[in-house]
């Protein structure tokens, strides 16, 4: 899965940055998405790990309703963190020894 490859090659604190993106091209799309969200556990534990943080966009990102809310929640994920964002100091820090 690809949140366990990005804690391997990032470390377990990249966890803390991550958000997940769910695009489709028409609205039912959207709807379905929802719906699996609350019925896949597969989807259920990734977005457990990320702390159910996630977003659903149309492709072409021209609703400027979902946009706004992105913006809001990314917003909120870097207050979370209070303003920092993963960077080359903490990829070191997390992968010192790992022989990355």
């Amino acid at each position: 899965m690809g949140l366990e490859w990005l804690q391997r090659v990032f470390g377990d604190t990249v966890i803390q940055f991550v958000m997940i993106l769910f695009t489709y091209e028409r609205e039912e799309e959207c709807n379905t998405i929802k719906y699996d969200l609350k019925k896949n556990p597969v989807l259920e534990q990734l977005l457990e790990k990320c702390g159910g943080r996630y977003q659903t966009c149309n492709k072409m990102m021209n609703n400027q309703s979902e946009m706004r809310d992105l913006m809001k929640k990314i917003e909120h994920l870097l207050n979370e963190n209070q303003q920092r964002h993963y960077t080359g100091v903490i990829i070191k820090k997390n992968t010192a020894g790992s022989g990355l």
